[in-house]
């Protein structure tokens, strides 16, 4: 039975619309062991509509928070938005892209991702109306614009998300990106606001072009970012745990080690998380101290879903044995994590 947060945590959450500019049908195959070269059989296979921005929205529903995703399918594919999590459906001619994971009983997954399809310039503009106009409906307090990103039917280009953000923040609403590092670098050159950048290891490394080898490393990438224009930066380091840097300090949260199921979806449940009472009451230059709850309740997201097939944790109680604090910043980053 899933476990919904305590009232404590019920209290003025935050509300959230997710883009998800393109989905994919992830295709789940839980196998013993890959071997290379021969056939291998799955004892288990899945397949669902996911994507950044859809799994996030789908985490904070289940933990009863009012969130929407809002995405792009072709007519023939709307039947893929199903279960309980609320989606906006934007109609486009172009099929789904579909993502296969391999999951090995020992936890290792491995992704074979295939690349977005084009968008029209008028399905793009359709896709970026229709999130405004949720986020002004429920008088959201997040934009979360999350994953990958199609190029423009005909061009090398992506979309300029340009009227998207500023139309979004008119009404009030803070902005958070969750994307490659290209794609942030690009937000960055062109001086949009970000209030807040989820990127996992590769993608801060990918950010500032240069490998993160310590705690420390993480956290002078983090202030680089800020210092481009970023509000706050939360990085999720897998088994390193995830740091989290604002304007008043740094912080670093680690959860104890558990089973690995499956690690997809891990950094999306951590967004959630950290999300989930950051309503518009909430800002990155308060004490740490509720930053510190938030950052926790993250790592306590990302860690329980690691621990299930699926891309949602079974529970959403904060984890025993999550700690956070001052980040230790000569700790070296484990190359597996």
């Amino acid at each position: 039975m899933r476990v919904m947060p305590d009232s404590s945590d019920s209290l003025d959450l935050a509300r959230i619309v997710t883009l998800t500019p393109a989905p994919a049908i992830d295709r789940v195959y839980l196998v013993d062991r890959v071997w290379q070269g021969t056939v291998n059989r799955a004892s288990r296979v899945e397949s669902f509509l996911a994507g950044k921005g859809i799994n996030v929205s789908r985490v904070l529903h289940a933990a009863g928070n009012d969130t929407i995703a809002v995405t792009a399918l072709s007519e023939r594919e709307s039947s893929l938005a199903t279960g309980p999590t609320p989606f906006r459906l934007v109609s486009v001619p172009s099929a789904t892209r579909v993502n296969t994971i391999i999951v090995s009983a020992d936890g290792t997954t491995t992704n074979v991702n295939e690349q977005a399809a084009s968008l029209r310039q008028e399905d793009w503009d359709r896709l970026a109306a229709a999130a405004v106009d949720e986020v002004r409906d429920r008088h959201a307090h997040w934009l979360v614009v999350a994953g990958s990103f199609p190029t423009i039917d005909g061009t090398a280009e992506h979309p300029d998300p340009a009227c998207l953000l500023d139309d979004a923040r008119a009404t009030g609403a803070r902005i958070c990106l969750d994307s490659g590092g290209g794609h942030l670098r690009d937000w960055m050159d062109a001086a949009h606001a970000i209030d807040l950048v989820k990127p996992n290891l590769d993608e801060l490394s990918a950010t500032v072009g240069r490998r993160l080898h310590t705690v420390g490393d993480v956290v002078d990438a983090c202030r680089e970012l800020m210092h481009r224009g970023v509000g706050a930066v939360l990085a999720s380091l897998g088994g390193d745990g995830a740091i989290f840097v604002s304007p008043v300090g740094a912080l670093w949260a680690m959860a104890p080690r558990v089973p690995v199921v499956n690690t997809t979806g891990a950094g999306d449940a951590t967004l959630a998380g950290f999300l989930q009472t950051q309503s518009s009451h909430a800002t990155f230059d308060s004490d740490l101290d509720g930053l510190a709850v938030a950052v926790q309740r993250a790592v306590s997201w990302g860690s329980r879903t690691v621990m299930e097939f699926s891309t949602t944790p079974a529970d959403f109680e904060l984890m025993e044995g999550v700690t956070v604090g001052e980040p230790p910043l000569h700790r070296p980053l484990d190359p597996a994590a």
